[in-house]
């Protein structure tokens, strides 16, 4: 009976990461409010009595779709970690994941939730900040400590500065308007300001 129940409830998990994946797609391309609980039960070819017998309404959605947004960001910041091979690499393979990111969310999203989710968005807004805060700190402690980047007196002003310009970029510019050579001339600005000059620079590109 265990079994059966524990069954039952993974595939009641994954039918609704399944739901809140076609949604998420259909809000990145066209906004949260264009988007109706029809339209989500059309994309994911069911009835949206389905749809609605796994949230009870689009703002419960939309709450667990910023939530799976927020793991996911989470997972690529684990990935790019384990991925690159110096600080200096990190923060490339960084500033390329954040502009494949704003290449596919569209303006109209990130309105929504300001005006219509104000919670959702705040919160989802607070917990990206901090997670990104502790990647760099991270980052630029181990790159002065051996020795990728100058020694800073004051890492988290710095770190407070640099987030809340990229939180700028992200949540206040039209994604459509930024791009890869202005990303990339960003991330060239930040290692050039970090690094320490001893040939490894030019090493990265």
């Amino acid at each position: 009976m265990k079994i059966t129940e524990r069954s039952n409830s993974d595939t009641l998990i994954e039918k609704k990461y399944f739901i809140v994946d076609k949604a998420v797609k259909l809000f990145y391309n066209v906004g949260i409010q264009s988007v109706s609980m029809d339209d989500i039960a059309t994309e994911c070819g069911m009835s949206k009595k389905t749809i609605y017998g796994n949230f009870k309404n689009k703002a419960e959605l939309i709450k667990m779709a910023a939530q799976i947004t927020q793991e996911e960001f989470e997972l690529s910041l684990k990935n790019i970690n384990s991925t690159a091979c110096n600080p200096i690499d990190e923060l490339t393979l960084l500033f390329k994941y954040i502009h494949h990111f704003l290449r596919g969310v569209s303006r109209a999203t990130i309105n929504d939730l300001k005006k219509q989710h104000i919670e959702v968005y705040k919160k989802h807004i607070d917990l990206g900040k901090s997670l990104f805060s502790t990647f760099l700190k991270r980052n630029i402690s181990y790159g002065i400590e051996h020795e990728w980047y100058v020694s800073i007196e004051n890492i988290d002003r710095m770190i407070s500065t640099y987030i809340e310009f990229i939180a700028f970029i992200l949540l206040e510019k039209t994604p459509l308007l930024i791009n890869e050579n202005e990303t990339l001339q960003f991330e060239k600005l930040m290692i050039n300001l970090l690094a320490v000059n001893n040939g490894k620079i030019g090493a990265q590109h």
